[in-house]
């Protein structure tokens, strides 16, 4: 039995996430990271060679498709777009996102990712004003 079957998240994965499991266990243990939401996020953009987290939150989205309400949304966003480095991420609630893992290898060229324009500032108020 190896290390990474005696961890919390090993039984509620497919066979699929579990293979995930393990390479994502050996990372962190050979990169010295601690197992939290930011080294999660860290591994699996690396993986599926993603840019943006905006593009991982695209993914999630296609792939739950419009069957998810506002506040969970706004909760996965955040958990991509600001994860956390303190928050521990091995607990067995934690399982099925190793299983979402292959969803996003094959998604990551078929969703795209999404398009994002810095903003333009125009000066407001009184045209007396210098430019």
């Amino acid at each position: 039995m190896t290390a990474f079957t005696e961890d919390p998240r090993y039984p509620s994965c497919s066979e699929q996430g579990r293979a995930e499991l393990e390479v994502y266990l050996g990372w962190i243990q050979s990169a010295n990271l601690a197992d939290t939401e930011y080294a999660f996020v860290a591994y699996v953009m690396g993986r599926a060679q993603l840019k943006d987290p905006r593009h991982l939150f695209a993914i999630w989205v296609h792939q739950m498709g419009q069957q998810v309400d506002r506040q969970v949304k706004a909760q996965i966003r955040r958990f991509f777009m600001n994860p956390s480095s303190t928050v521990p991420f091995n607990n067995p609630q934690s399982a099925g996102w190793f299983d979402f893992i292959p969803w996003v290898y094959q998604l990551a060229t078929e969703v795209p990712a999404p398009i994002v324009i810095p903003p333009t500032f125009a000066k407001v108020g009184s045209s007396q004003l210098p430019p």
